[in-house]
């Protein structure tokens, strides 16, 4: 049901195409985008430059009120007012007899708040390159006389460079003289500060409260007056009763919240002081950050080499640094070694930092390393750690059984590709295929021979061989490896032992108890939700596992294996990153200039799966250019897949699952972090509807049956006690 037909004030139908009767631009309107107070937002393309924009509309239905009409004017005169790299950019706006519209920068990687959704909380160097960013922003409001007053994750942007964004000033007011004090009680519960609710007047201090909040939400994974209940919520605050969890952020980073939520306002430090305060120093800043960090905690090792670390070392027992065997000294993504002198003082008090090549993941997922120490604790070519996870952004799909390509062109596939394929939009083929044949895209078969594969694996040792008679290691042209090793920290924020998937059951039992397809009248447009859009899913897999495993391709074109002793092999899309997952979980991160030799026959195996899919498979768009921060990109991995006679099913380490349907070609994503599912239609469509929101309006008979299959999958997922490996049934 369209939202037209509802009836509802908010749902005042919106046209495709919305022209600016001043400029005489024409903008065509694109996705859904979310929704929010009284606006609705889309995209909306211009049609002569074709510029995409986030258009928020506002039924005028809406603001039949004065002070609805003044509160509107106010935001549009402040918004368009500034210009700051750090705010969203406001472009224009106008009017028709329906609706306002406002053209504003498009910040396609959405807000904070969905990364701390996947999250939880992050590393203090990702904190401090956020907060840098929202300081210099209210630095720039402030110096105009601009208070935001709804400072808050959700209102905290992101661009495709990852840059922040401050947005939503429909709170914000101007300080018309000096010392002046609003009254206004205005803001969001979590984030409101004191002097708001006691009415006692307040001015820009309020905004810093708000970043005292962010700041430990960040850190902490949650708010830090948070409650069940908005009374106790606020009573809280009133009291200013927080706490900061033992040994889990820096000593400096403790300092600078307990500095910002001061109970007193003119206590507070100005923007000019925060920015000068030790947090910000005391550790690795990083000029950049990878759009794999909406859902996973980056890595820092390959940046680290090449920075000058500023500022004193501290003490582990702080929180946040830890002290290796050797001396080293770790903190949150900060590596350094202290110059110690025999009498054990340091020289002059100075870091320097070490060079890494590898990097182990603890279960913590908080970028734990191994490090030759000078006094012992030296491991050799990796370390022992493990891995949490989670996701990354919209869908195609890739397979579509067109490819009729000669397998062995260039000799190498022949080698590796002695079993079979397995093509999504080909099942018939696939389940046909006996072993040694191979079904590429287009659901024919070719032999392949073991004698071409051994040849060539025996041409590599040979290879191999006379590289390290004439000096070389085994890998030539890569650096040596140093791992690094740090001690472990009691974060809260990994995932569960069974990557989510009992939270994913009752999540699907609640939903499919509450009938959705019986709900009256059907709102389908009220429960889709962009926001929960996956970040990542599958769009390329080749089954190999007669032989090796599964191959498979991210939509970011990163490439995977999922090999048959349970082990997983992740290349990023830059490249150049590789993560090796063994079976119990444990990570290693390395590049491919520098690896462990007894990883070498794995990453040719992986490059195998990578050019056929490359060369075989057909592509869905653009290929994704690589970007500034790619560098330090990690990724989920390929916990267990399996195969009916229906579907493929491939589970992701974020708690992902992903069911891609033979017979209509169609597909769900469902995802336990954001509760929500993605439905792609036979057209490739897609839409994201949250599961409490499909509770309250409805959903499709499509969707529901899919649901009801995701069901009994995720049963069968838990009654298999999966450790890894792939389980597949016919």
């Amino acid at each position: 049901m369209s939202s037209s037909q509802t009836g509802r004030k908010e749902d005042i139908p919106i046209p495709d195409i919305v022209i600016d009767p001043s400029s005489g631009n024409r903008y065509m309107k694109g996705k859904f985008l979310g929704k929010g107070g009284f606006a609705r937002c889309y995209e909306l393309t211009e049609m002569n430059t074709k510029e995409i924009f986030a258009g928020k509309i506002v039924s005028k239905q809406l603001l039949t009120k004065q002070h609805q009409k003044e509160k509107m004017t106010q935001e549009i005169a402040i918004h368009r007012a500034v210009h700051h790299q750090h705010i969203v950019e406001f472009y224009s706006f106008f009017e028709d007899d329906q609706n306002v519209y406002i053209i504003l920068e498009l910040c396609r990687r959405r807000s904070l708040m969905e990364m701390h959704k996947r999250r939880k909380a992050i590393t203090e160097p990702e904190t401090r390159y956020f907060m840098r960013q929202i300081v210099l922003a209210c630095q720039y409001l402030h110096d105009n006389k601009i208070i935001h007053r709804d400072l808050k994750l959700g209102n905290l942007f992101l661009n495709d460079d990852m840059e922040l964004k401050i947005g939503d000033f429909g709170l914000a007011t101007k300080v018309d003289f000096e010392g002046e004090r609003k009254k206004t009680l205005c803001g969001t519960p979590n984030y409101i500060a004191p002097e708001v609710l006691n009415k006692k007047g307040h001015s820009y201090e309020v905004d810093v409260w708000s970043l005292g909040c962010i700041l430990y939400t960040l850190l902490i994974g949650k708010p830090p007056f948070e409650t069940s209940c908005l009374k106790d919520t606020y009573a809280k605050i009133k009291k200013n009763e927080y706490s900061i969890p033992p040994n889990k952020v820096s000593m400096q980073a403790k300092n600078l919240i307990n500095h910002l939520l001061q109970a007193d306002p003119t206590l507070r430090p100005t923007m000019g002081q925060i920015l000068n305060d030790d947090f910000f120093h005391c550790g690795y800043l990083p000029p950049r950050l990878p759009t794999t960090c909406l859902s996973m905690p980056p890595r820092f090792d390959r940046d680290l080499p090449n920075q000058t670390l500023n500022g004193p070392s501290h003490s582990a027992s702080g929180a946040g640094g830890y002290l290796t065997t050797g001396g080293q000294m770790i903190s949150n993504g900060m590596i350094c070694t202290n110059n110690m002198g025999s009498n054990g003082n340091t020289n002059g008090g100075g870091v320097n930092p070490i060079n890494v090549n590898a990097l182990v993941i603890n279960g913590n997922g908080n970028g734990q390393m191994m490090t030759n120490g000078s006094n012992g604790g030296m491991m050799q070519n990796g370390g022992i750690g493990s891995v949490s996870a989670s996701l990354r952004k919209p869908l195609l799909e890739i397979n579509d059984g067109k490819s009729t390509q000669a397998l062995d062109s260039a000799g190498a596939m022949s080698g590796l590709m002695n079993g079979r394929n397995m093509d999504s939009r080909a099942p018939s083929a696939a389940s046909n295929v006996q072993q040694g044949q191979m079904v590429p895209g287009s659901g024919t078969s070719q032999q392949l021979h073991n004698a071409q594969q051994q040849q060539h694996l025996q041409q590599l040792q040979q290879q191999q061989q006379m590289q390290q008679a004439s000096g070389s290691s085994g890998s030539a042209g890569r650096n040596r490896m140093v791992d690094v090793v740090e001690t472990p920290s009691d974060r809260q924020d990994d995932a569960p032992e069974d990557y989510y998937i009992s939270d994913l059951y009752n999540q699907l039992t609640q939903v499919i108890a509450a009938k959705p397809t019986e709900v009256e009248p059907l709102r389908i447009d009220d429960a889709e939700d962009p926001a929960c859009v996956p970040m990542l899913w599958i769009s390329k897999w080749v089954d190999y596992s007669d032989k090796y495993g599964l191959g498979y391709q991210l939509c970011d074109e990163s490439v995977g294996v999922l090999f048959n002793d349970s082990t997983r092999l992740i290349l990023c899309s830059s490249g150049e990153n590789l993560q090796y997952i063994e079976r119990d979980g444990n990570e290693f991160l390395y590049t491919l200039q520098s690896y462990p030799d007894w990883l070498q026959k794995k990453i040719t195996l992986l490059k195998y799966f990578r050019d056929y899919m490359s060369q075989h498979l057909l592509k869905a768009g653009a290929t994704i250019a690589p970007r500034p921060g790619d560098e330090m990109s990690r990724l989920p991995f390929l916990r267990t897949w399996l195969r009916t006679r229906n579907a493929i099913i491939l589970h992701l380490s974020n708690g992902t699952i992903q069911i891609n349907f033979f017979h209509d070609h169609t597909k769900i994503i469902v995802c336990p972090i954001m509760g929500a599912v993605t439905y792609i239609d036979e057209k490739r469509d897609y839409r994201t509807f949250k599961f409490s929101l499909i509770e309250r309006y409805g959903c499709t008979k499509e969707v529901f049956t899919r649901l009801k299959y995701a069901k009994t999958i995720v049963e069968r997922i838990m009654q298999s006690k999966v450790s890894g490996r792939h389980k597949s049934t016919s």
